[in-house]
């Protein structure tokens, strides 16, 4: 087991979510590790971009926690 401060988790609820957040700008640099086909890892720092990256996707993130 691993424990990671400072490591958000993003979990959708069809993977292409996910397939569009790696087609954006910069994802290479936002996000850490897919983790499953619905989950990917980010850093805490990008959990705003990523959010505004899903609304510009046209999705309604939704923070559970902080």
């Amino acid at each position: 087991m691993k424990l990671h401060r400072h490591v958000a988790l993003i979990e959708v609820s069809d993977p292409a979510i996910i397939d569009a957040l790696q087609a954006t700008e910069g994802w290479d640099q936002q996000h850490l590790r897919r983790i499953s086909p619905t989950t990917v890892a980010i850093l805490m720092e990008q959990v705003e971009t990523v959010a505004a990256k899903l609304r510009g996707l046209g999705y309604l993130p939704r923070v559970i926690e902080r």
